[in-house]
């Protein structure tokens, strides 16, 4: 309602407020000035205010006087509390125990390349209680279910094609009129919309997951023939991981093009 210089912004606004309810005068303004002239401001606009703290209606307020001395104080009571932080941090420090948070996470690169040789060693061991079930799983969800979901999705639309078409025609010949023709052909093409939406969806998914599966596929080539690695190697990352998530300084999640996604503790 007002800007930084206390000015209405949105007269038009005001006339829809009737009250304003605010938690304390410290809330409210900043200085005993501003408090006085927004009061002010409002009550010439009919809109009282209730300072919930300090229990203070300004629409039944009889003077100034009292808000303005409370304002003072609460006033007062604020640079003291910013004083005080101030000082409480230079103290800190002076005698060395001020503390800086930092949320970023710093992992060693070497952690990195361990943890992803540990991750395939893993998969090299126990590929077929892993990515066997996984690709079998991949290969199922995009096969013949959702073809027969789109080819019944498909004749629906044919369906509703047909009922438009038949609207058409009895609104020409005067069986039905403009509002209701109007009525019935917006509700089919919002149907029609639907379900383009739904083949569109399902062959996202079919898309996705042939991807998933080809992946899948290359991966599991790899390590049922390879032996335990010993070292790092950025070509094998390059191809068989797609990227990596930092979720703590002892977690690292490495997120495969196949689709899954292992996690391993660094650093402990």
């Amino acid at each position: 309602m007002f800007d930084a210089s206390g000015n209405i912004v949105y007269p038009t606004a005001a006339r829809k407020i009737d009250f304003v309810i605010t938690k304390s005068i410290s809330r409210f303004s900043r200085n005993t000035t501003d408090c006085l002239a927004l009061v002010r401001k409002l009550l010439n606009l009919n809109i009282p205010i209730f300072f919930e703290k300090e229990n203070i209606n300004t629409g039944s307020m009889e003077s100034e006087l009292f808000l303005a001395i409370l304002s003072s104080m609460a006033e007062g009571e604020s640079a003291s509390i910013s004083e005080n932080s101030k000082w409480s941090i230079k103290r800190r420090f002076q005698n060395g125990t001020y503390k800086l948070t930092c949320r970023m996470k710093y992992v060693r690169d070497d952690d990195i390349k361990a943890a992803f040789v540990t991750i395939l060693n893993k998969l090299i061991y126990g590929h077929r209680l892993i990515l066997a079930p996984y690709l079998k799983a991949l290969e199922n969800s995009s096969g013949d279910e959702a073809l027969q979901r789109i080819q019944h999705l498909e004749l629906l639309l044919d369906q509703n094609s047909e009922q438009r078409e038949t609207l058409t025609k009895l609104m020409a010949q005067g069986y039905i009129d403009q509002i209701l023709y109007n009525q019935e052909t917006n509700a089919l093409l919002l149907q029609a919309k639907t379900y383009r939406s739904d083949i569109e969806a399902i062959t996202i998914c079919m898309t996705g997951n042939s991807a998933k599966v080809t992946e899948t596929n290359l991966l599991l080539h790899f390590v049922s023939h390879a032996d335990m690695l010993t070292n790092y190697s950025e070509e094998l990352f390059e191809s068989y991981a797609d990227h990596i998530e930092i979720s703590g300084r002892n977690e690292i999640r490495f997120v495969m093009k196949c689709g899954l996604t292992f996690t391993e503790r660094i650093g402990d």
